[in-house]
């Protein structure tokens, strides 16, 4: 079976850093891309929709980034998703306290769950074990 691959979006560069060490010691199969603005990251999307090989299995998207937010990256992945090669869960960690983004995030039918940073490995464990369900 392929690994998995996990898709980072986040602008601060240490929270890509640590899910790839996470992810080295839980499995060191699982590919690890990171993006640090979402609009690099829908546009990966949308120049790999057909190609399931590089689309990633999961997406861990933080909520606020400079350019492109996490809300406007979910809005526009509601236009693409049925037309992705394969179906991608996205959980987005943040360490936003605005009740506002967190219940808007938390209420998009395409997020799988949310999740505060820094993320614990507990937390990371948990949310790769939903790719296996």
């Amino acid at each position: 079976m392929k690994s998995a691959i996990v898709c980072v979006i986040d602008d601060e560069p240490l929270i890509p850093f640590t899910i790839k060490r996470l992810a080295k010691d839980l499995d060191p199969s699982l590919e690890i891309i990171t993006f640090t603005n979402a609009s690099h990251a829908y546009n990966f999307l949308t120049s790999n929709i057909s190609n399931p090989d590089v689309l990633p299995d999961l997406i861990l998207l933080d909520i606020n980034m400079p350019i492109m937010d996490g809300l406007e990256f979910l809005d526009k992945f509601k236009l693409i998703k049925m037309t992705l090669a394969k179906k991608i869960i996205i959980y987005v960690i943040s360490s936003t306290a605005h009740v506002f983004e967190i219940s808007a995030a938390k209420s998009d039918p395409n997020v799988s769950g949310f999740a505060n940073k820094p993320l614990s490995k507990e937390k990371f464990e948990e949310i790769v074990s939903s790719l296996k369900s």
